[in-house]
């Protein structure tokens, strides 16, 4: 038992609510502290109700968490802790979370509140608290925070919070789908910032895919699926799903069954760079200049029974080249386009795609990247330029038609600067 003077019980509630004797204020005959911590019960012993009402009154969030994870462990470190996955990122207009961090206890009493030390920063939307007896009373703050038991305590947190996540991806994919569409992007960020937790990070990551509809996939569903001599994934980058779905890109992959994933947030274009692998596959963007596809028998007849003459074919080029002028790096052929007349891909050297997107959003001053104009010879549009250029006729037709093709290039890479302006070329 434990009496103080006659301070506010506000001080014994912030900081010593939860010892495990009674502390009373001044003469009074009930204990001012709740004493019981609901973190240092055996998980059995927490119910779903008691656990959610404590993480209201943890957070001041209406809405119970997705789940929580109990930490009870004496080895290496001891610990005792309570985490929660918050429902929603976003907790409304009402929220007064203003910054983020565990709070921290020893022996029960607190230490400090929004103590970041305690998980990596990509975990930043974990709630909860975290107690340990192993932590000395009698030192300052900042030799709390350079003690060796925090990293330890660190690693079996985010240890298990990872755990928890890949439990939850396994048994409960529904579940999962909705912890990813709010929270996916802090797995991201610890794929290209956190090496060392790499490996337990990248087969949670989820997305969708040209096989996929609207459900959402994991590396290890693509490479479950694929023909056992493709050895890449490959995926392609862009604004929205509407956008990929009709990129001209895909003609191939669609021709061939080939699936390929949707790269649609800003982290996604890190992604290739940091990983380069997954279980021994390769990442390739669909946008290279240089991606290569075997090519299937029925492809190679039709090449050779549909060709342009080469005469025609020169022209076209030439025509395009001069109409187009320094806004394009080249005009060539491709063999890889099926239903679209046309498609940019970045010269080899440049950053690609990935970074064209990354670029558009931070810089105001953003200028377009001038790229390789592929053309599809067999595609209406494109023989029927090649002969109007042969013969002379309707020069003007000519002229705003390979603007539009470019155009409709820009527009479908999210790279045209002002989409209404194509409204007078259309008309």
């Amino acid at each position: 038992m434990l009496k103080v003077g006659g301070h506010s019980d506000a001080i014994i509630h912030k900081y010593s609510d939860f010892v495990s004797f009674p502390i009373y204020l001044g003469d009074e005959t009930k204990a001012i502290n709740r004493q019981q911590a609901i973190w240092r019960l055996p998980a059995s012993e927490v119910t779903d109700e008691a656990a959610n009402e404590y993480y209201k009154q943890l957070t001041y969030d209406f809405t119970d968490p997705m789940t929580r994870i109990q930490v009870n462990t004496d080895v290496p470190v001891q610990i005792r802790a309570l985490l929660f996955i918050p429902a929603k990122l976003d907790r409304g207009l009402f929220s007064v979370k203003q910054d983020f961090g565990l709070r921290l206890y020893s022996h029960q009493i607190r230490i400090q509140d929004h103590y970041k030390e305690l998980l990596p920063n990509y975990l930043r939307f974990i709630e909860g608290v975290v107690d340990s007896d192993d932590i000395p009373l009698n030192v300052s703050r900042e030799s709390v925070q350079s003690s060796p038991f925090m990293a330890r305590i660190k690693k079996v947190l985010t240890g298990r919070v990872l755990g928890a996540l890949a439990k939850m991806a396994d048994k409960e994919p529904e579940q999962y789908d909705a912890f990813w569409r709010e929270f996916g992007a802090f797995i991201k960020e610890g794929v290209i910032n956190e090496y060392g937790d790499q490996e337990k990070l990248t087969p949670l990551l989820r997305f969708h895919s040209s096989k996929g509809d609207d459900r959402l996939v994991s590396f290890n569903d693509y490479i479950g699926r694929v023909d056992p001599a493709q050895k890449t994934i490959y995926y392609i980058v862009g604004d929205d799903l509407s956008t990929l779905r009709r990129s001209p890109h895909l003609d191939a992959f669609h021709a061939q069954d080939i699936e390929v994933l949707y790269f649609t947030d800003p982290l996604d274009g890190f992604l290739p760079s940091s990983l380069r692998e997954y279980e021994g596959f390769n990442f390739q963007n669909v946008a290279d200049a240089g991606l290569e596809l075997p090519k299937q028998d029925d492809e190679e007849a039709k090449s050779d029974q549909d060709a342009m003459p080469e005469a025609e074919w020169a022209a076209l080029v030439e025509r395009f080249k001069t109409q187009l002028g320094d806004k394009i790096v080249d005009v060539r052929r491709s063999d890889l386009l099926v239903e679209h007349p046309a498609r940019l891909v970045a010269p080899a050297g440049s950053p690609g795609s990935e970074m064209d997107r990354v670029r558009r959003l931070m810089d105001e001053h953003y200028e377009i990247p001038k790229k390789i104009l592929e053309l599809n010879p067999r595609h209406p549009i494109v023989t029927n330029l090649a002969s109007l250029i042969s013969t002379g006729d309707q020069d003007e037709l000519v002229n705003v038609s390979i603007e539009q093709i470019y155009e409709n290039g820009l527009l479908l890479e999210g790279l045209h600067p002002n989409p209404a302006d194509m409204v007078e070329h259309i008309q």
